[in-house]
C-alpha cells in the first residue's frame, strides 16, 4: 500500500472511532469493541469480544485518599496510624497490580476486550500487539497543561512523578502521624484532599474524543490486520488485542492477562504496547512503572530499533511516559514488554486527556510509521525465530 493510501486509511479509522463516545466500562466502549470486530472481519479475520468484570472509575484511588485524610484528623494516634497505613496499602496494591482488592470488590460493570488470533497457535514465537479503545474523561485545564508539558530538564527528560503522588500523599500522612510531625501530616492531608477533588471533577466530565489516546493505536492494529491478510506470518503467532477500561488503571488488560497468562510463554512471547501515537516523533520507552520502574530487556529494545531501521523509520529509546499503559499490566505478570509511543517536538504531550484530542491534531506520519515498525517486528521474527533472536 502506498504511503498516501495508508495515511488516508488510518485517518478514516481514527475519525470513525473518535466519533464514538466511549468511557471505560460503558455501552459506548462496547460499541467501539463491536466496531473493531467489524473492521477486522473486513480484513478477513475472526475476532471476539471478551467481557470481563470491571469498575470503570477512579474510586479505588479516591476512597483510600479520603481515608488517609480522615486519619489525619483522628485524635487516637494508633487508630490514625492504622487508617493511614491501610490507605497506603490499598493504593500500593492498586498501582503495583497485586490483588487489587478494592477495585475487584467494587466491580459491578463490564469491560470489553477485542481479541484476534492470527497464525499457528503452536508457533514458537508469539507477538501480542495491544492498544485500547476506551477514552479518558477530560482533565481540568490547569492540571492537563501540567501533565502535558515537556518533562523538566532537571529530571533528565523523565516525567514528574504525578501518578506516584497517589501513594505518596497517604504515605506523608502516615509518616506525619508516626513521627508526630504536624507539618508532614498536613502536607499529606492537603495532597489527599487535592486527589479526591481532582478525581471528583474528572468523574463529572464527558470523555474526550481520544484520537491520539488511543484511536491512533487501534488504527495501527487494523492496519496490521490488513498487512497480515496479504502476507500471513510464517512462524509467528500474532495476537491483536484492543482492551477496554485502560483509562481506569488498566482493568481490561489486567483481565485479559488473568484469562490468558498461561497461554503466553514468557521466553517466547513479547507484548508490544501501542499507546500515545500521533505526536511528532516515534519512541520506544525504556521502562514503565509508577512506584517501581520495570525496565524493558535491552535485547527487546534493540529488536524494536532493528525493525525500525529495517523499515527506514526514525525511532529512538526514550524515558518512561508520564502515566502507566497496558504494558505495565503485562510487566506485572512477568511478560517481556515494550512500549511504542510518540512525543511532541518539544518533548511534551499536547492534548493529552483534553477535549482537543481530536483527529485533526494527530500526526498521521508517526502512526503510519508505528504500523511499519510492527510489521517489521513480525517479518524479523519470521526470519530469526523465537523472540526474534538468532
Amino acid at each position: 500500500m502506498r504511503p498516501a493510501e495508508a495515511r488516508d486509511e488510518i485517518d478514516a479509522w481514527i475519525r470513525q472511532l473518535a466519533a464514538i463516545e466511549r468511557p471505560s466500562a460503558s455501552l459506548g466502549e462496547r460499541r467501539a469493541a463491536e466496531w473493531i470486530v467489524r473492521r477486522l472481519a473486513t480484513a478477513g479475520f475472526d475476532a471476539r469480544i471478551e467481557s470481563e468484570p470491571a469498575h470503570g472509575t477512579h474510586l479505588p484511588f479516591v476512597l483510600p485518599s479520603v481515608l488517609a485524610l480522615l486519619a489525619g484528623r483522628l485524635r487516637s494516634r494508633p487508630a490514625a496510624a492504622v487508617a493511614a497505613l491501610t490507605a497506603v496499602a490499598a493504593i500500593v496494591d492498586e498501582l503495583e497490580g497485586k490483588k487489587r482488592v478494592l477495585r475487584r470488590a467494587l466491580a459491578r460493570r463490564q469491560t470489553h476486550n477485542v481479541v484476534c488470533e492470527i497464525g499457528d497457535a503452536q508457533a514458537e514465537r508469539t507477538l501480542v500487539f495491544v492498544a485500547h479503545h476506551d477514552a479518558a474523561r477530560a482533565w481540568d485545564a490547569l492540571f492537563g497543561r501540567l501533565v502535558s508539558a515537556p518533562p523538566p530538564a532537571a529530571l533528565g527528560g523523565r516525567p514528574l512523578p504525578i501518578a506516584g503522588t497517589l501513594a505518596y500523599a497517604p504515605m506523608l500522612v502516615a509518616a506525619g502521624i508516626v513521627t508526630r510531625r504536624r507539618a508532614l501530616r498536613g502536607v499529606g492531608m492537603a495532597a489527599c484532599a487535592l486527589i479526591a477533588a481532582l478525581f471528583a471533577d474528572i468523574a463529572r466530565r464527558p470523555p474526550v474524543p481520544g484520537a491520539n489516546d488511543n484511536a491512533a493505536a487501534v488504527a495501527v492494529l487494523l492496519g496490521l490486520a490488513g498487512d497480515l491478510a496479504q502476507a500471513p506470518p510464517r512462524s509467528t503467532r500474532v495476537l491483536l488485542v484492543s482492551t477496554g477500561s485502560e483509562e481506569t488503571m488498566l482493568e481490561g488488560m489486567d483481565a485479559f492477562l488473568r484469562r490468558h497468562r498461561d497461554e503466553l510463554d514468557a521466553e517466547r512471547s513479547l507484548v508490544v504496547c501501542l499507546d500515545q501515537l500521533g505526536w511528532d516523533e516515534l519512541v520506544v520507552r525504556e521502562s514503565e512503572g509508577v512506584l517501581w520502574q520495570r525496565r524493558s530487556d535491552p535485547a527487546d529494545l534493540e529488536l524494536v530499533l532493528e525493525a525500525a531501521r529495517g523499515a527506514r523509520v526514525p525511532l529512538r529509546a526514550a524515558p518512561p511516559f508520564v502515566s502507566p499503559s497496558d504494558g505495565l499490566a503485562a510487566r506485572w505478570m512477568g511478560l517481556r514488554t515494550v512500549f511504542v509511543g510518540s512525543v511532541a517536538a518539544d518533548g511534551g504531550y499536547p492534548h493529552y486527556h483534553r477535549p482537543s484530542d481530536l483527529p485533526e491534531n494527530v500526526n498521521l506520519d508517526t502512526v503510519v510509521a508505528a504500523r511499519e515498525v510492527c510489521a517489521g517486528l513480525i517479518r524479523y521474527g519470521d526470519e530469526f525465530g523465537p523472540a526474534g533472536r538468532s
